[in-house]
């Protein structure tokens, strides 16, 4: 429970609020009990004679004056609005302290939005992989003719060097962009952002995970960095969620509150994020500096296949108990629902790639049986209905969809898989081959 609390950042939140909590309270305090210094008294009365008109400022024989007016004449029009008294000067003091802080954010709110984004985000994390990409791989591939698009399955799935032999194209034919928790909106902006050198493939493989629509899942980690302002203020759309096999309709419509809830606090967080990107780009900042004092941290390698993996191992395990998939696969289907945001980012994709004259192929790589397995015990209704909204996507734009339910339909098997469902580099292979005779039986590549 504690170390979901620090992985959701939650901790830092609580921690911020506590210490703006005690500070009001101790301003409070210090107003209410501290005595009153000389200065204090004159400034307040001074400023009350020229706020009321009694005097004016450096006016013979009035007041000495031996400071600028606004700092007699402000403590004086509040006391004029409020009431004059010590009490009132105090209470100011506090609420202009607390636009100092204020002050104090928005200043390192517009130094962190300055600084380039290749300083602050650490090309390993999850926001920081999306540049390096940018800057390290695509520049890499100047005239690729088929485009990998989606999460890290993806990513340890196809290896490109091995699909460009199979198929007989030239070494940097094939670039695979699948992200470690990549999204259709992060797919749709690798397409936007370097259009120029996307625009000149042949073919954009699209691999669609089962969460990848959803409204709390799919948003992914660079939404909350990248999004657009009408997508955050809009975000809490009304979505049906899924009602799972055996579940009663009182349990259904309980849940289906508290969805809805967590997706109205999904939409604060990325108003706040759209407003104080520090949220997000403060807690890699001490890792940036390090980095560029030349500490050594781990980072992401373009290997020998062109390829940037997650996945470590040569061959998986062969027996795994299903108990080991339970947290996730709830994690994934509990909250099943189809955003019309992280559809709207595929169909935005579809219609770009296939202006600029590219050929879209929409693809699900197969998860370990023993997981498949157990998605479909406890929710089956909502695989069932994401692939059913995949061949409606594919049937919308007339593009070819290609949804695999188990490994065996690849020509793959257990010990194929790290996990529930990356690739080891055994699996790689195979798919990587099933994929170049993918696109030979189905001449995608044709002209």
């Amino acid at each position: 429970m504690f170390g979901k609390f620090l992985r959701r950042g939650l901790l830092a939140h609580v921690l911020a609020a506590a210490g703006a909590g005690v500070y009001l309270v101790q301003s409070i305090a210090y107003a209410i009990t501290q005595k009153s210094m000389l200065d204090e008294g004159f400034y307040l009365y001074k400023g009350l004679l020229f706020a009321s008109g009694v005097y004016r400022p450096f006016q013979d024989y009035g007041p000495w004056t031996h400071k600028a007016p606004l700092a007699y004449l402000i403590p004086g029009y509040v006391q004029a609005w409020f009431g004059p008294g010590l009490l009132t000067g105090r209470v100011f003091a506090v609420f202009v302290s607390l636009l100092g802080l204020l002050g104090v954010v928005v200043v390192v709110e517009l130094g962190l939005r300055a600084l380039p984004e290749d300083f602050i985000l650490p090309p390993f994390s999850r926001l920081g992989i999306f540049r390096w990409f940018e800057r390290e791989v695509i520049p890499k591939f100047e005239r690729p003719q088929i485009v990998f698009m989606g999460t890290s399955r993806i990513a340890d799935g196809i290896a490109p060097r091995l699909l460009n032999e199979d198929l007989g194209l030239p070494p940097g034919a094939t670039l695979n962009l699948g992200l470690q928790g990549g999204t259709n909106f992060d797919a749709l902006q690798f397409y936007q952002r370097n259009r120029e050198t996307l625009r000149r493939a042949r073919l954009l493989v699209i691999n669609m995970d089962e969460w990848c629509f959803g409204s709390l899942s799919g948003a992914g980690y660079r939404y909350g960095f990248a999004a657009p302002w009408n997508e955050r203020w809009h975000f809490a759309q009304k979505t049906e969620l899924l009602r799972n096999d055996g579940e009663s309709e009182d349990d259904w419509r309980k849940r289906d509150e508290r969805h809805r809830e967590n997706v109205r606090q999904r939409r604060t967080e990325l108003l706040l994020d759209g407003v104080f990107q520090t949220r997000l780009l403060l807690n890699y900042f001490p890792r940036a500096v390090l980095l560029k004092l030349g500490v050594k941290t781990r980072t992401r390698i373009l290997d020998d296949n062109d390829q940037v993996r997650t996945a470590r191992t040569e061959v998986g395990p062969e027996m795994t108990d299903p108990a080991n998939f339970t947290e996730r696969i709830h994690i994934f289907y509990r909250a099943y629902d189809f955003h019309p945001f992280m559809l709207g980012h595929l169909r935005q994709l579809v219609c770009l790639a296939q202006a600029d004259g590219l050929r879209v192929v929409l693809l699900q790589m197969p998860n370990r049986r023993v997981y498949q397995e157990e998605v479909e015990r406890y929710y089956r209704h909502s695989y069932e209905a994401q692939r059913k909204v995949l061949a409606g996507l594919a049937s919308e734009f007339r593009v070819p969809a290609f949804l695999y339910r188990f490994p065996e339909d690849c020509g793959l098997e257990e010990r194929d898989f790290e996990d529930y469902g990356h690739l080891a580099f055994r699996g790689t292979r195979k798919f990587t081959a099933f994929v170049a005779e993918l696109i030979r039986t189905h001449r995608l590549l044709a002209e």
